[in-house]
């Protein structure tokens, strides 16, 4: 409709004696939609009437074609150009990241290294520097692990998914986490609305859970408690784990299983790591053919994390 209103101000302009100009779409005396440039005039007589409109016409349908083309090159360019700047500024962030968290570790083993080295250290802080470097040194050994892990399910690590009880599944991965939770008085409350299933690989579901499970460990404050919640919904195994910890900021959600991300109350806190145990999980689960998602009212609300696998059929 704009182009036919176009087209009228053009003849409106010869007649009253100026040049009219538009480009648009019209179709031919066979049909065919093409492109146009189309120039008009008045063409007047004896008196300055005007008697005639001159139209001069240019077939621009190819050029049309050719400079749209060109321009979403320039788009798909500048898009990628674009996408590979954020990919260096991401991949550099990333660096600086493990460097720093990795580097507090080694600062540690380093020193305590010195020291004894050195002989500054009386006999009742030998056994206290021993194992600073012990837990120090399997600090870092998580965080390689961690990455290596990471770096192996996003490029599509295999699983050999087999069938293994809930109940299982569930309790193996509590005990892991159990010394950790008792260090801070946190109880670990399970229940189990389904015997089920679920078609899993063992190692891989295992360490989901367990992540998930040290996730709300480590944000739950001294006190507070994790519920762990089994279930069967159509033939999909459903594990809730629940806690009463600082809860997830509205505009961190999306960020969440994002790789060395933590949220602002990691930051705040000090705490240490990565941030790619969340990660992790996603791409198990995602392996799993399955999801995992969380819910949160919002900061001090606490969070629900839902892991969703298929149920074996046994």
């Amino acid at each position: 409709e704009s182009h036919r209103d176009e087209a009228e101000r053009a003849v409106a302009a010869a007649l009253t004696g100026q040049v009219g100009r538009f480009r648009g779409p019209c179709r031919t005396c066979e049909g065919t939609l093409k492109a146009w440039d189309v120039v008009t005039t008045g063409i007047r007589d004896d008196d300055g009437r005007t008697r005639r409109v001159l139209v001069i016409s240019r077939d621009i349908t190819e050029s049309m074609a050719l400079s749209d083309a060109r321009d979403a090159l320039l788009l798909r360019e500048q898009e990628a150009r674009r996408a590979a700047e954020e990919a260096m500024h991401a991949r550099n962030a990333c660096l600086l990241h493990v460097a720093h968290e990795l580097r507090g570790p080694l600062n540690a083993v380093q020193g305590w290294a010195i020291l004894l080295r050195m002989g500054h250290y009386t006999p009742v802080e030998l056994p206290v520097a021993l194992d600073a470097i012990n837990d120090n040194a399997q600090r870092q050994a998580v965080m390689l692990d961690q990455m290596f892990d990471a770096a192996r399910y996003q490029e599509g690590a295999r699983i050999t998914p087999v069938p293994h009880a809930v109940r299982r599944i569930v309790q193996a991965a509590v005990d892991t986490v159990l010394p950790a939770a008792r260090a801070k008085r946190i109880a670990l409350r399970v229940e189990h609305q389904t015997t089920a299933s679920a078609l899993a690989d063992d190692g891989a579901i295992q360490q989901a859970l367990t992540n998930v499970l040290f996730n709300a460990v480590k944000f739950t404050p001294t006190g507070g408690a994790i519920d762990i919640r089994s279930g069967l919904e159509d033939d999909r195994v459903i594990i809730e784990v629940a806690d009463s910890g600082e809860g997830i900021a509205p505009e961190f959600m999306p960020r969440l299983f994002e790789p060395f991300e933590q949220g602002a109350s990691a930051s705040q806190a000090g705490r240490s790591g990565l941030g790619l145990g969340l990660s992790i999980v996603r791409a198990i689960m995602t392996a799993h053919e399955g999801t995992v998602s969380v819910a949160s009212a919002g900061t001090g609300q606490g969070a629900t994390f839902t892991l969703n696998l298929p149920a074996a059929h046994v």
